[in-house]
């Protein structure tokens, strides 16, 4: 049992002090997996989601509530090429994500008023092959640390219900997986 000498010795001698200097190995468990990466993208996308919509209630029900989702029309289960687009993230009560399965009736009206639902499915059948890399997933990372520092700096003040479709729309461009 090694005991130190000194107060700021860690090694009991040479051949301990040049294992201890070599580079360790990373573990499985230190790297991360795709699932990883999907799992980090989507809640910065949802804290994106939430910041765009922060001065609106939910999409479905129309009420302000206490807690809040960003709640997919299209659900990232079965419709995996869309869970990344703002188009398809709203931000949505609690009661109605979790409680209603998404209140998908009240959600689409609010969609069809907004003049978004034609849109959003052209996005569902022009991406329906979309497969995402690790790669492609780090880039998205990248650019939406870019993308949220934009929005800090050109968004200063309330936007309207109109203005939150645009900012939709350049937020995807900008992360940089609809293309």
């Amino acid at each position: 049992m090694f005991q130190p000498f000194r107060s700021l010795q860690q090694v009991c001698g040479w051949d301990c002090a040049i294992n201890l200097s070599k580079p360790k190995q990373l573990k499985k468990s230190d790297v991360l997996t795709k699932a990883d990466y999907i799992k980090i993208l989507q809640r910065n996308v949802n804290t994106i989601v939430r910041e765009i919509d922060k001065d609106f209630n939910c999409i479905s029900c129309g009420q302000k509530r206490d807690k809040y989702h960003a709640g997919h029309y299209y659900h990232a289960g079965g419709h995996s090429w869309l869970r990344f687009n703002l188009l398809n993230i709203w931000k949505q009560c609690d009661y109605c994500n979790t409680h209603l399965s998404g209140n998908i009736a009240h959600y689409h009206k609010s969609l069809e008023n907004l003049n978004v639902i034609d849109r959003l499915e052209r996005e569902l059948t022009i991406h329906r092959n979309l497969k995402l890399s690790i790669e492609d997933l780090k880039d998205a990372l990248a650019n939406i640390k870019h993308a949220k520092r934009e929005w800090k700096r050109v968004y200063k003040s309330k936007i309207t219900n109109d203005e939150r479709i645009g900012v939709r729309i350049w937020f995807n461009q900008l992360i940089g997986i609809y293309k």
